[in-house]
């Protein structure tokens, strides 16, 4: 019964048997028909799988591919709009009979000129439009060939105008064939992309090298135009910069930005005068400073001070009318776009009379008029031999210059107690709180609130006031004279001759003073060449004719025909001859770099005809070599100064010669080089031959007109101090011997301060000395000359020793 239990019957066992035997078929048959089904999916290409893909979400999404269609749409239907204008536009302008010439590849390539030209964005959309076009295009073959959504076939467009190895997944020829198309399409697209990007980098590069960015400063000095004065102008600046650790510099003119470079990196570079920049920039930019678009381009409203250079490659007044303009121009930038803090301006004209033109328009102007200050400032020089270094030193930010600053401790006190009262500058004037400058003040004006003092000295933190111990020591010194008289007779006479010794003050008239240094050196006629022609003769004349003594000649030497002359020396606002007082004129006609024109100089009348009349060099008093304006060649200043040296060679020359065979024993070194006065224009590149020529007598008039404008450009009350020193009127600057103020016989040391008190008394201003034997152009000569160091110890004076003055005119 046990064995019943656990055996089966053997019909259930057969037919389990056979259900397993099934069930194993059935198994291989769908293992067959997975290997069959593998083996053809290997051989359905990718794209075909996609297809199959794409079709079942297809079946699966009901919703159409909006979004590309209307992105599609949109952009065709601009193009569409574009095509239409261009149409349009071809059609009205372009009549097929008389244009019949004109082809339909001409029209498209003029109209694709005009867009190129006047959209900035051209480059950019055509870019655009090629790539959008071949993508376009290139989606809707493979829509409608390989039957793929529009989404999809666009993409896979892009992909092949994207990356060309993506058509290495092509297995078909028509596909290959689409495929390679728009590859080509894109290679065109990506080499047009390429060929305009680096157009537009080389634009901008170009740009960049041009000029043509925004200044981005603020609080600098704007100098609109280049000139030969510019570098000057430069070196000045950079100067006055270094005390607050460099500045900005920036240059706006209508030359070349490559130019202006090369030009000042050839300052830098030169062996010769080095223009070192002391740690400030000097930016350039090129483009018209009369245009509003280019002012505002460098910043004018944010700069501190404007400086406007004349063109003088133009003539004089055209010149002037373009700083009208310039004026005109600046006013109404500042006005367009209010300025927080208007920047000063200061313009360079080039004739007097065009001066008051300027002055009507409202602005905070400063006008120099740069021919008549290099006029008068020639006839100042050639009367005082020396004077040239003088100015250009006081008028230069190296070494010292001229400061405003208020004295609170000083006021109350007079003018004429304040001459030792800074060791380390010389008080020159007063500023009044008015804004009226008073140089060389009254003795006894006192100094009141609100008023500056004008000082020389090296920097604005460089001297102090102090404490009055010189006047104090000298007070003690005469009040002992005023002691009991009944002291016995030989100390009483050793207290007189004390007396005499400090309170001295040269009661000797002034004219005494013999030999040619000084301002008044001998009171008779002279006679003065000048050699060369200026534009403003006629100013120099009139300014020399209040210099001299009556009687005197000047004669005038240069290639101007004479009947020329007498039109170009009228008035030119009235008409009229020149008025002269003491002045007579000798007009002579030649060639001042012509040996034979120099050896006898033959006066002419007013015809040109000779009268008879001629003179020797050695004739002439003083000898004034002018920079040659007659010659309309377009010299530059090299060849300008070139003739100057030439005619400075050839006039030493024969006057050494001349000297040379005379049998009165007059030495050669008579009226010696000194009184050869040479103008100079290019003074870095020149200087080094005059001391090869041994030329003392120069004046490096470009030079002096710069320093000039850039101190203007710093302060502006300095234009009212150099116009008084170089006009006709006020102070002036001059040399006086230093035994017209000290006995040399009886006094052994005298420190300068005394000397200071001396020329007080007389109503002058003592600014420095140049000692004996120390030659003008050397270097060592600016430590005295202007501001010198220790001024109350005492210094042994020479015959020879000269002082720096500043003295009404007339004295």
């Amino acid at each position: 019964m046990l064995g019943g239990v656990f055996r089966m019957p053997l019909v259930d066992v057969e037919r389990d048997l056979e259900e397993i035997q099934l069930l194993e078929e059935k198994t291989k048959q769908e293992i067959n028909m997975l290997q069959d089904l593998s083996s053809n999916l290997s051989s359905v290409s990718q794209e075909e799988r996609k297809a199959v893909l794409n079709q079942n979400d297809e079946s699966d999404s009901s919703s159409p591919p909006i979004a590309p269609l209307a992105f599609i749409g949109t952009v065709l239907t601009s193009q569409a709009a574009f095509f239409t204008r261009e149409y349009q536009r071809i059609k009205e302008g372009f009549d097929p009979k008389s244009d019949s010439d004109v082809t339909l590849g001409e029209i498209v390539q003029y109209r694709l000129d005009y867009y190129l030209s006047t959209n900035p964005y051209a480059k950019a959309l055509l870019l655009l439009n090629s790539t959008f076009l071949v993508i376009l295009l290139g989606g809707m073959i493979l829509s409608l060939t390989q039957g793929e959504d529009i989404g999809s076939a666009l993409w896979e467009s892009w992909t092949y105008v994207a990356d060309p190895g993506t058509q290495v997944n092509a297995e078909r020829p028509g596909l290959r064939a689409i495929a390679l198309a728009i590859t080509v399409g894109g290679l065109v697209v990506f080499a047009l992309m390429v060929g305009l990007i680096t157009e537009s980098v080389s634009e901008q590069v170009e740009d960049f090298r041009k000029g043509k960015s925004r200044v981005l400063e603020h609080g600098h000095t704007l100098i609109l135009g280049f000139n030969d004065k510019c570098l000057s102008i430069i070196e000045e600046l950079v100067i006055a910069f270094e005390s607050v650790g460099g500045g900005t510099i920036v240059v706006l003119s209508d030359r070349p930005k490559e130019e202006m470079e090369s030009i000042l990196q050839g300052a830098i570079d030169s062996k010769e005068r080095r223009l070192n920049l002391r740690n400030s920039q000097v930016i350039f930019r090129s483009g018209d400073p009369l245009l509003e678009q280019e002012l505002f381009k460098v910043g004018v409203t944010r700069a501190k001070s404007i400086i406007a250079l004349t063109r003088e490659d133009m003539n004089p007044d055209d010149a002037d009318s373009l700083m009208l303009r310039q004026v005109l121009s600046l006013k109404g930038t500042m006005s367009s776009k209010a300025a927080a803090n208007t920047p000063y301006i200061t313009i360079e004209l080039q004739d007097i009379d065009n001066k008051n033109l300027v002055q009507l328009v409202s602005l905070k102007t400063e006008i120099l008029v740069s021919h008549d200050m290099i006029g008068q400032l020639m006839i100042s020089c050639s009367r005082q031999p020396g004077l040239a270094y003088v100015m250009e030193a006081i008028f230069s930010f190296e070494g010292s210059e001229f400061y405003f600053k208020e004295w609170p401790e000083l006021i109350g006190y007079r003018f004429g107690e304040l001459v030792c009262r800074f060791d380390d500058a010389i008080v020159m004037g007063v500023r009044t709180k008015d804004g009226e400058v008073l140089l060389n003040a009254d003795r006894n004006y006192r100094i009141a609130p609100g008023d500056e003092l004008i000082c020389l000295a090296e920097d604005d933190e460089s001297y102090s006031i102090n404490d009055g111990y010189f006047i104090q020591s000298r007070s003690e010194i005469l009040a002992r004279f005023e002691d009991d008289k009944t002291k016995d007779l030989p100390v009483q006479g050793t207290r007189s001759k004390l007396k005499y010794l400090a309170t001295q003050t040269l009661s000797r008239a002034l004219d005494s003073f013999s030999g040619s240094r000084g301002r008044k050196a001998r009171k008779q006629a002279e006679r003065i060449l000048f050699c060369g022609w200026r534009r403003d003769m006629a100013d120099m004349i009139k300014h020399l004719d209040g210099t001299v003594e009556p009687g005197s000649e000047l004669w005038l030497l240069n290639t101007v025909p004479v009947v020329e002359r007498n039109e170009m020396l009228t008035d030119k606002g009235n008409k009229e001859k020149l008025k002269l007082k003491r002045l007579m004129i000798k007009n002579a006609q030649g060639n001042p770099t012509v040996r034979r024109d120099l050896q006898r100089v033959l006066a002419l009348d007013e015809f040109g005809f000779e009268t008879g009349e001629y003179c020797l060099l050695t004739d002439f008093d003083c000898i004034l070599i002018l920079a040659d304006e007659s010659s309309n060649d377009g010299s530059d200043l090299k060849s300008t100064d070139g003739r100057s040296l030439a005619s400075f060679l050839l006039i030493s020359d024969i006057r050494r010669k001349i000297l040379s065979e005379r049998e009165d024993g007059r030495k050669v070194n008579d009226f010696g080089r000194e009184r050869i006065i040479s103008e100079i224009l290019d003074a870095a590149n020149t200087k080094s031959l005059l001391r090869e020529l041994d030329c003392k007598g120069y004046v490096m008039s470009n030079k002096i007109i710069s320093n000039a404008l850039a101190q203007v450009a710093e302060n502006s009350a300095m234009n009212t101090v150099m116009s008084e020193l170089l006009g006709s009127k006020g102070n002036e600057l001059f040399l006086e011997d230093a035994s017209e103020f000290v006995d040399i016989q009886q006094e052994s040391a005298v420190p300068f301060w005394e000397i200071a008190l001396r020329a007080s008394q007389k109503n002058m201003i003592a600014i420095g000395y140049k000692a004996k034997g120390i030659d003008f152009s050397l270097d060592n000569y600016i430590k005295t000359l202007v501001n010198p160091t220790a001024k109350d110890v005492p210094r042994v004076w020479e015959d020879g020793d000269l002082i720096v003055l500043m003295g009404k005119k007339g004295n």
